[in-house]
C-alpha cells in the first residue's frame, strides 16, 4: 500500500474518478504547514486535521473531507491529475513545488516543470540504449560509474543494479547528444534522477535530455539549460563563477581573500559543487530543496544558494591555516555524496532557513552578462547558441 498527502482540493478534483478502496488520502491546506515532511503519513494527517482550527473549519464548511478511500491507481494517473492542477493554477502549482512538494509527488512534479511528454514511452530510450558505443568511451563511462553511489547501507546486488541503472542512461545520452557525450559530473546527476525517481530509467533518461535541451530554456528570460556546464570550455560554469565570485567578496569578504592568501581558487571548490548542481557536495534530501528551486527559478539559484551555504560555513574556513586543511575539508563534505543524509551537516546549518535566504536574493543577471561580455566578447550569443538544441522526441 502507498499513501499520499495531497496539498489542496483543486489537485483531487483532477484525478481519475474510478477508484475504489486500498489508498487513505488526506486532504490540509498546505499553506498552513511549515513542512510538510511532517505529514507524510496518514496517521499524522489525520492528527493535523483534527487539530488544526483552519482545517475544522474547513471541514465544517465541506470543503474538504476528513478522509478520503481511493484505489490503486498509477504513476501516470497521478501525473495527469497534477498536471492538470498546473494547467489551472501553473503559480500556486509552482509557489508549492518552490516550497518542497511531498516525495510521493516530487518527481511527477519536477517533470511537468520540465514538460516532459505525458506520453513518454520505453521504446525511444531503449533505441538509444541499444545502440552500440566504442569500448574506450564505454570505459570512460564504466571509471566514474565505480564511484558513483556511496556503499553505506547497501548491499552489494543492489549496487550492481544501480550502477547498471546508471550505466544505461548516460550509454543512451552520449548516444542521443554526440557533441556532449559524457563529461565527468553527469554520473552523479544522473545518479541522483535515479534515486529521486525510484530508480525509473525511462523518466531519468526524459528529465535528464529535457535538462540538456531548449526545452529546459522555455519559462524565463536567463533559464538556461545545463548544457553550458558540460559543453567545451563550460561557458556557463565559467559564468556561474564569476558572479559567485562577485557576490562573495560583497558578502563574505573575509572569507574570499583567506582562501585567496591559501591559493583556494573558487573553481576547486564552489566550482565543482555547481558543476554537478551540488550531488557531489550535499547529502540527497538537501540537493531535493535545492533541485526544487532550480525548477522553479532557474540555474541561477545555484550561486544563490552557494552564498548562502558559503556565509554558513565561513567560521569554519576562517579557522583553517592551510591549503590541505580547506581541502581536506571539502573532501569531507563530498564523502556524503548521494547518501540520504549528512548528521553533522545538519547540526552545523538548517536547510531550510539556506533555502529562504537564497529565495530572497536578487542577482541581476544583465548586469553580470554584460560585465562578462566585455572580459569575454561574443560570450552571451555563444551560450545562447549552445542551450539552443531540441531533441526529436520533445
Amino acid at each position: 500500500m502507498r499513501e499520499y498527502f495531497l496539498f489542496e482540493e483543486d489537485f483531487i478534483s483532477n484525478l481519475p474518478k474510478n477508484y475504489i478502496s486500498t489508498h487513505v488520502i488526506c486532504l490540509v491546506d498546505a499553506e498552513d504547514i511549515e513542512n510538510w515532511k511532517s505529514l507524510n503519513s496518514y496517521e499524522s494527517c489525520l492528527n493535523f486535521l483534527e487539530n488544526n482550527d483552519k482545517a475544522k473549519n474547513m471541514n465544517k464548511k465541506n470543503k474538504i473531507p476528513k478522509k478520503l478511500i481511493l484505489s490503486n491507481y498509477s504513476d501516470y494517473e497521478i501525473e495527469s491529475g497534477i498536471f492538470k492542477f498546473y494547467q489551472n493554477k501553473s503559480s500556486k502549482f509552482t509557489q508549492r513545488v518552490k516550497k518542497g512538494p511531498p516525495d510521493c509527488f516530487r518527481w511527477c512534479s519536477w517533470c511537468i516543470l520540465n514538460y516532459l511528454p505525458q506520453d513518454r514511452t520505453n521504446l525511444i530510450y531503449e533505441n538509444y540504449t541499444n545502440m552500440a558505443l566504442e569500448k574506450e568511451n564505454k570505459d570512460r563511462i564504466i571509471r566514474d560509474i565505480e564511484r558513483t553511489f556511496s556503499q553505506q547501507k547497501r548491499e552489494k546486488k543492489d549496487l550492481r543494479e544501480m550502477e547498471t541503472s546508471l550505466y544505461k542512461i548516460l550509454k543512451s545520452f552520449w548516444n542521443l547528444d554526440k557533441v556532449i557525450g559524457y563529461c565527468q559530473g553527469m554520473n552523479l546527476i544522473v545518479g541522483f534522477l535515479l534515486i529521486v525517481s525510484n530508480f525509473n530509467e525511462r523518466d531519468s533518461f526524459y528529465l535528464l535530455t529535457s535538462m540538456f535541451s531548449n526545452t529546459f530554456k522555455t519559462r524565463k528570460k536567463y533559464d538556461y539549460n545545463i548544457r553550458g556546464l558540460f559543453y567545451d570550455e563550460f561557458p556557463l560554469l565559467n559564468l556561474l563563477n564569476y558572479i559567485f565570485e562577485n557576490l562573495l567578496e560583497r558578502n563574505c569578504p573575509q572569507m574570499k581573500e583567506h582562501l585567496e592568501t591559501l591559493g583556494i581558487t573558487i573553481d576547486l571548490w564552489m566550482g565543482r559543487w555547481f558543476h554537478t548542481l551540488f550531488t557531489i557536495v550535499l547529502p540527497i534530501n538537501w540537493c531535493k530543496r535545492v533541485w526544487d528551486n532550480i525548477f522553479t527559478d532557474n540555474i541561477f539559484f545555484l550561486v544563490k544558494f552557494g552564498i548562502c551555504f558559503s556565509i554558513m560555513l565561513q567560521d569554519d574556513f576562517l579557522k583553517m591555516e592551510d591549503e590541505e586543511q580547506v581541502l581536506n575539508n571539502f573532501k569531507n563534505y563530498e564523502k556524503f555524496s548521494l547518501c540520504y543524509d549528512n548528521e553533522e551537516l545538519n547540526k552545523k546549518c538548517d536547510l531550510n532557513k539556506i533555502i529562504e535566504k537564497s529565495q530572497k536574493i536578487n542577482i541581476d543577471i544583465d548586469y553580470y552578462l554584460k560585465n562578462y561580455e566585455k572580459l569575454n566578447p561574443g560570450f552571451t550569443q555563444k551560450l545562447n547558441e549552445i542551450g539552443n538544441i531540441k531533441y526529436e522526441f520533445f
